[in-house]
């Protein structure tokens, strides 16, 4: 997949959740993040399982329930703010401006668009998740 499209799609996964003002005081938000992202797996195909420990949910993207040679690792949830407009990104001379674009929605939207592409490549070529180094 060229470099390009892999750079459009993560950019705007990543503002979708930015959008979502998941910080500790909105429980239901980082609910509805989690939401967000099972569904973003289910429609890629993805097999994933989700866990909710104390009520704070948790998403696991694996080929087995071994360990794999590598492991992307990000959170969803964001630092607390008083003013909203942060959950409205903004892109301004090629950045992106927003609750999360750096810490730490970016990498959700990165390990999962690259998890994606890796697992569709491997696809094409016979193999499946369980195939996955990542």
């Amino acid at each position: 997949m060229p470099a390009l499209h892999i750079q459009h799609e993560t950019l705007e996964l990543t503002k979708d959740l930015i959008r979502i003002p998941s910080t500790h005081s909105r429980q239901s938000h980082i609910h509805q993040c989690a939401d967000f992202i099972s569904q973003w797996l289910s429609r890629n195909d993805i097999t994933f399982e989700r866990y909710n420990i104390e009520n704070v949910p948790s998403i696991t993207v694996l080929p087995t329930h071994e360990t794999t040679p590598v492991l992307l690792m990000s959170h969803f949830d964001v630092v607390e703010v008083e003013d909203t407009s942060q959950f409205s990104p903004k892109e301004l001379n090629g950045s992106l401006y927003g609750r999360g674009a750096i810490d730490d929605k970016y990498a959700v939207a990165l390990s999962l668009v690259l998890f994606k592409n890796h697992l569709n490549q491997l696809k094409q070529d016979g193999g499946t998740q369980q195939d996955m180094s990542f």
